[in-house]
């Protein structure tokens, strides 16, 4: 009996993974730039521990300026009216984590991690430079 019951839990695990498994799909849609988010992960930085508060103000309504559309193969940024498009594919996927390798139009590449956090957000980690980094939520919709 305890056997069976093991095995149940052990297929009921497997199960819960795979249905929690990050996908490409979980990254489409319309994505805003938690500024407060963003920050409480930048500070822990050692060049972001000596900003000072107007740096902090200055930072956070420049993330709060940002915004990102992702379709199944484009990464579209806008900062203020500035619009940035590239393209992207996923290399590699664990967990609640993907790896992103996207190419801007000057053909400049770069390789991202995408965490999918508890709340629903996006943490996104240039993995060249680890301290570039930003939270985002899923945008609301406009009426």
């Amino acid at each position: 009996m305890s056997r069976i019951l093991a095995s149940l839990i052990c297929l009921c695990l497997a199960f819960a993974t795979q249905a929690h498994a990050a996908t490409a799909a979980d990254l489409i849609g319309s994505w805003s730039v938690d500024a407060d988010a963003t920050w409480d992960k930048m500070k822990a930085q050692p060049q972001f521990a000596a900003a000072k508060p107007e740096q902090i103000t200055q930072m956070k309504a420049m993330f709060g300026s940002m915004g990102y559309e992702i379709t199944k193969d484009k990464m579209i940024s806008t900062m203020a009216s500035q619009k940035k498009e590239e393209t992207y594919t996923v290399s590699k996927g664990e967990g609640d984590s993907l790896v992103t390798e996207s190419t801007d139009a000057a053909g400049k590449k770069e390789k991202s991690k995408v965490e999918f956090l508890k709340d629903g957000s996006l943490l996104l980690t240039n993995l060249d430079n680890p301290a570039q980094m930003m939270v985002l939520k899923k945008a609301v919709a406009k009426k």
